[in-house]
């Protein structure tokens, strides 16, 4: 069986806390315990710096009303490729209707 380690870091890389899961664990999923064992015991902590597998509506929501500021980096939209992406989508008010790109007429 495969584990992965979580860490916390400060900003000179020393590890503030660790926590071990199995390896088909989410990152999202270990976040909470990794997150409430540092501010627990670093409650001087500001901004929550993570990778791309913390970027989650909850996670950040959960770091604001916090009074704390998460830093997460870019992420490109996922996708097959020739798919249209959400964004490309138009919503016409009068037929109430989502048009495709694919068809605009």
């Amino acid at each position: 069986m495969a584990y992965t380690a979580h860490t916390s870091c400060n900003k000179n890389n020393f590890i503030l806390s660790v926590e071990v899961t199995a390896g088909n664990v989410h990152d999202s999923i270990a976040f909470d315990k990794i997150y409430e064992k540092t501010v627990e015991k670093f409650p001087e902590v500001r901004m929550v710096t993570m990778d791309a597998g913390y970027k989650t509506p909850w996670i950040c929501k959960k770091i604001i009303d916090d009074g704390r500021m998460p830093s997460l980096p870019y992420k490109r939209p996922m996708g097959k490729k020739n798919f249209f992406y959400p964004n490309e989508y138009v919503y016409d008010e009068f037929y109430n209707c989502v048009v495709c790109p694919n068809n605009p007429h």
